[in-house]
């Protein structure tokens, strides 16, 4: 038996040491200088100037070789020369490899852009075009912006990509969690040239978060998550 799939539902009190905490908060909150009238930029705009990248269906077995830890925020999150992201501008971090690693730090980073304070201009370039991007907005926009307080976001510990295709990757985040770990579904597709979350259709960014016993069958960020 597997023992890492021996898992329950998070209670809700304890969501507050969980790093999906993050966008829990930001789902329900919004910045306090938020722009009004914003349009969705074009697809165009959103795919130019991206180089090009490299494209592998290769599983990563390990962390790439020139993994950096960078904050967005308060969230500290991997990056890669190679697996990206090769553009910063703000908040909008973008341009990842067409690659199963290049899905997960993209899983991560945009996440993390996501419970930031520009978490608006972060949503109009990085989120996938649809309903949930519409949903995660609106809610945002309806009430203020409140950041993650200290203790709310747990260290990466490691990920599982759960499927994988060119057009779309499932990423499970594996966090520590008091004596256990925490684990939730990200989900990002191939659009217009670089990887974009996919929210659920109420605008999350997956299934609720698990608690996992194990963290057998994940490959494991090591001592580069500290920093």
């Amino acid at each position: 038996m597997d023992i890492k799939r021996l898992r329950w539902t998070a209670a809700t009190g304890l969501l507050a040491i969980l790093v999906i905490i993050a966008v829990v908060l930001t789902i329900s909150s919004s910045t306090s200088h938020q722009a009004t009238g914003t349009k969705q930029p074009s697809a165009d705009n959103q795919a130019q100037a991206c180089p090009a990248s490299s494209s592998s269906d290769a599983i990563p077995t390990a962390p790439p070789a020139d993994l950096r830890w960078k904050n967005v925020g308060p969230m500290l999150v991997p990056t890669s020369a190679t697996a990206g992201p090769m553009r910063y501008q703000g908040s909008v971090w973008e341009c990842y490899a067409h690659s199963p690693m290049g899905a997960v730090i993209a899983a991560y980073d945009i996440f993390a852009s996501l419970a930031s304070p520009d978490w608006r201009t972060a949503a109009e370039h990085e989120i996938a075009p649809g309903p949930g991007e519409q949903a995660f907005i609106a809610a945002g926009n309806s009430q203020t912006y409140q950041a993650p307080a200290p203790g709310q976001i747990a260290p990466a510990v490691g990920f599982e990509i759960l499927s994988y295709t060119p057009q779309q990757a499932t990423i499970e985040a594996l966090a520590s969690a008091g004596d256990g770990y925490q684990a939730d579904e990200r989900t990002v597709a191939w659009v217009n040239g670089d990887w974009k979350m996919v929210l659920t259709p109420d605008g999350k960014p997956g299934p609720d978060t698990q608690l996992v016993t194990s963290a057998d069958g994940f490959v494991l960020w090591g001592s580069a998550s500290n920093g």
